[in-house]
């Protein structure tokens, strides 16, 4: 297999694998910015239960994001895939290594030199143990002919578990290409039909519309709960579909609908003040060219954003006391991120670039506020907040 055998187009990957016989899909997907950016590690859990009810399960390091996910394999028609799922996150610094020590607990050796990560530290070693306390999890996602069967840690309460709107499945890709990351696209929403709930409140199958092999599904839960009322600890998990079983299908219903959400767009500049003109560039390593600038309250501002970087970058220009909030919220968009620019919805947002591609530029013109202080310009982009920031200063004119 060489690189010009491989079209460069954006098609989705699973469809061009179905031309070129080398090319083989991955089994599980880890959605770029919602599960991390940098995966490091894989260690499965050969622990025997005593870190936890995962036992023969998969957890993965990442690195830019200083956290752990979870898989879950299964084998359908000869062909592994299944689902990841969240696991810790806030570690000191980035998840490089994982190890068990003799008594079942997880070594975890970190790193940020060389490449930055969400975790302050430059480096650290963490022993993660398991209290002996089960969580409210999904244990496991497996596929079936017409949608999923989730398995949970602990019973559920059989109201929220049977209410189909407790539930809700999408399906995206992404573009297969040379250049750097994609946004998820053919985004489509699956109604879930029907949610079953086994005998003894376990398992609860998800009844859908349809699947689509060779996408991801991402399963949200956000109104299951358990028997003694607690919600998910991770209500979220991302099931790869290479392969649809065959069997019995309970569908009733097959409506599809798709969902989109527009971003927000930059705020704008007062009016017959001639604006400043500022540029800022990026540096290696998640760095701005520059870490300060300095303007008088009330003026208008021409900010050339150029992204020279070999990554996608934005700049958002915020409140000081709510640049860390912002980025957070960033994070969580999830599959809307991308579409929103990884711009939240907030009041502390004063004005923001759009998501630049690696080699593309941004101009916005927003006016300062009238009243002295400090307001912080910072890529918003999940896992550049920590080292890429600088400080507008704004004092009296």
């Amino acid at each position: 297999l060489k690189p010009e055998d491989i079209p460069d187009t954006g098609r989705p990957l699973f469809e061009i694998a179905k031309e070129i016989d080398a090319l083989k899909p991955p089994a599980v997907w880890f959605p770029h910015t919602i599960l991390g950016i940098s995966t490091s590690d894989i260690l499965p859990d050969t622990t025997g239960g005593r870190f936890g009810p995962f036992e023969g399960q998969l957890f993965v390091g990442d690195q830019g994001h200083s956290k752990i996910a979870r898989v879950y394999l299964e084998k359908v028609q000869g062909v592994y895939q299944g689902a990841a799922i969240a696991f810790r996150e806030g570690f000191a610094s980035g998840v490089l290594r994982m190890a068990w020590d003799p008594e079942g607990g997880m070594m975890v050796g970190q790193t940020s030199r060389g490449w930055a990560a969400t975790g302050g530290r430059p480096y650290a070693l963490q022993r993660l143990v398991w209290t002996g306390k089960i969580p409210f999890e999904m244990n496991e996602v497996r596929i079936m002919p017409d949608g999923f069967l989730i398995t949970l840690t602990q019973a559920v309460d059989e109201a929220s578990a049977a209410d189909a709107a407790s539930y809700s499945v999408e399906s995206f890709t992404y573009k297969y290409h040379s250049a750097y990351g994609s946004e998820p696209i053919n985004i489509a929403s699956h109604k879930v039909t029907n949610a079953i709930v086994s005998e003894d409140g376990r398992e609860v199958r998800l009844v859908l519309n349809g699947l689509r092999e060779g996408y991801i599904h991402s399963i949200t839960a956000p109104g299951l709960r358990s028997k003694d009322g607690l919600p998910l600890l991770h209500p979220a998990a991302f099931y790869t579909v290479n392969r649809t079983p065959e069997g019995a299908s309970l569908l009733t219903d097959a409506d599809s609908e798709n969902a989109t959400q527009s971003a927000d767009p930059s705020a704008q500049a007062s009016e017959n003040k001639p604006p400043v003109a500022l540029s800022v560039g990026t540096l290696p390593n998640l760095q701005f060219s520059t870490d300060e600038f300095t303007v008088a309250a009330g003026s208008n501002i021409s900010l050339t954003f150029n992204n020279d970087d070999d990554m996608l970058h934005n700049l958002v220009v915020v409140e000081s006391a709510a640049a860390d909030d912002v980025a957070l919220a960033a994070m969580q968009l999830g599959l809307k991120g991308h579409e929103m620019q990884y711009v939240p919805d907030s009041d502390a947002v004063l004005a923001h670039t759009k998501l630049l591609e690696p080699g593309d530029s941004d101009t916005i013109v927003f006016s300062v506020p009238d009243t002295p202080g400090e307001y912080v310009f910072v890529c918003t982009f999940p896992g550049h907040a920590n080292t890429m920031r600088g400080v507008i200063r704004v004092v009296d004119s």
